[in-house]
């Protein structure tokens, strides 16, 4: 089914550049989505369409992050791609139950997570990026069964799922943020194919929107991915803590906002 509904020009706007600022947000740190969800929402989208249209951006966006990054030499195709197989399953789940299930469990654990996240960002040495430098991190059969997850919150209900993503890969992979970054846009890209491809089946996309913010979060994504690579650890350190805190507060606190 083709969910289409008429808007104005002022609210496509909203959702152009809160698009475009969500596609810098997700790139650096995580979160975008905590902006996009409520803008849809505004736009007077139904929840469920909302969490459906949202998908549409991340994808081409993802898109965009990934090619940056491969230009700027960051190699992490064959991690990204090897933790991205768990999470394809978790998404196909997650995004199958979002109709039917809330995402009230996830809440406590989420804000909980988006705030565990800062103990490695802080204690964790960071190193420089060089094309010459050999990959550092590893994937273990741990952090595979925590993709399953991670991927299951993601084809659920998306918001804060790039936390949730740095956060395994800090703590349970040991890869720097740099590279974190790098990996999360290519997971991220591979499962929210599968969500997309549910969500649209279920007739719950508005494309008009969907298109809107599709321009603003592909142009946001190659710019977050430009400056995670120019700026480094502390850029991506700084976005990262700012988004965590907002976003543990709204999840805690302002739940319904």
């Amino acid at each position: 089914m083709l969910y289409l509904r008429e808007m104005s020009i002022p609210v496509l706007l909203l959702c152009l550049f809160g698009g475009l600022a969500a596609g810098v947000i997700n790139t650096l740190a995580g979160g975008g989505s905590l902006l996009t969800l409520p803008i849809l929402i505004f736009a007077g989208l139904p929840p469920k369409i909302a969490n459906g249209t949202n998908r549409i951006p991340i994808l081409v966006q993802n898109v965009f992050a990934v090619l940056r990054f491969r230009h700027g030499k960051v190699k992490t195709a064959r991690f990204g791609t090897l933790l991205a197989l768990p999470a394809l399953v978790g998404a196909a789940a997650g995004s199958y139950t979002a109709t039917v299930l809330s995402a009230e469990t996830f809440r406590h654990v989420l804000a909980g997570v988006l705030l565990l996240v800062l103990v490695p960002v802080f204690s964790k040495k960071t190193l420089p990026v060089s094309e010459d430098e050999p990959d550092r991190g590893r994937v273990t059969p741990l952090s595979m069964l925590l993709f399953v997850g991670v991927g299951f919150y993601g084809g659920f209900v998306q918001a804060g799922v790039g936390f949730l993503v740095l956060g395994v890969l800090l703590l349970a992979c040991g890869f720097d943020l740099i590279r974190a970054n790098s990996i999360k846009v290519l997971v991220i890209l591979i499962y929210t194919g599968v969500a997309v491809a549910i969500f649209v089946a279920q007739g719950q996309v508005d494309w008009l929107p969907a298109g809107a913010m599709l321009i603003g979060q592909s142009a946001g994504g190659w710019i977050g991915a430009k400056l995670a690579i120019r700026r480094g650890a502390p850029l991506i350190k700084a976005v990262l803590v700012v988004m965590s805190v907002l976003a543990a507060a709204k999840l805690l606190f302002f739940p319904g906002s």
